[in-house]
């Protein structure tokens, strides 16, 4: 089978090693682009099997995406941010439940010390969440939060509510995390039996 030359048409942002208007046009090359977009968070539309064009999209904030809504585009400074591709969070697009309580590390270590069978705390009920096929969340960091403020009237988070983050306060003794309340942004140590919302992401 002839290897497919596909002219790309890029829209939204900057895709490593490959610009708008580039060929793939060498066998296997074709296959290996579409690898490489996904992994980079980004999904291509068109013929792929001729020599139409086709578009790659970049995702935006406040977008539908991977079974949630894009929270926030990972920027220059931010850990595991690299240069020319795009990758983010994508926030569920529903709160989880209200329950006590960097991110992935710190759910799977609540997990690891509470149990993993159990929905009844904040980290576990992000654990436990499969949708849209996915179950790879998790309870943000405090950090993560916050970006889930900035951009919470585009992803639909608007309640006055005090949302859980998975940091724990570390000025106390180990019955505080931090929690954020989202009409102001505050942040502030909140005892773990305490009830806050809770809100799952997961990394692109």
């Amino acid at each position: 089978m002839a290897a497919a030359r596909v002219t790309l048409t890029v829209t939204g942002g900057a895709i490593g090693g490959i610009h708008s208007g580039a060929v793939l046009n060498e066998a296997g090359d074709f296959s290996a682009g579409v690898a490489d977009l996904t992994a980079q968070g980004m999904t291509l539309t068109g013929d792929a099997g001729g020599s139409d064009a086709v578009t790659i999209t970049v995702p935006e904030i406040g977008e539908a995406y991977w079974s949630g809504v894009v929270a926030h585009i990972l920027q220059d400074g931010d850990p595991r941010y690299v240069d020319g591709e795009t990758h983010g969070l994508v926030v569920a697009q529903a709160d989880q439940s209200t329950a006590i309580g960097t991110g992935r590390d710190n759910t799977n270590a609540i997990v690891s010390q509470n149990g993993a069978g159990s929905s009844t705390y904040a980290a576990g009920l992000c654990y436990k969440l499969t949708t849209g096929g996915y179950s790879d969340w998790y309870l943000p960091s405090k950090d993560e939060l916050s970006k889930l403020y900035l951009n919470r009237s585009a992803i639909g988070m608007t309640a006055n509510a005090w949302y859980w983050s998975s940091s724990e306060y570390a000025f106390s003794a180990t019955d505080e995390a931090w929690g954020q309340v989202f009409p102001n942004g505050s942040q502030a140590a909140q005892l773990k039996s305490t009830a806050l919302r809770v809100r799952a992401v997961r990394s692109f």
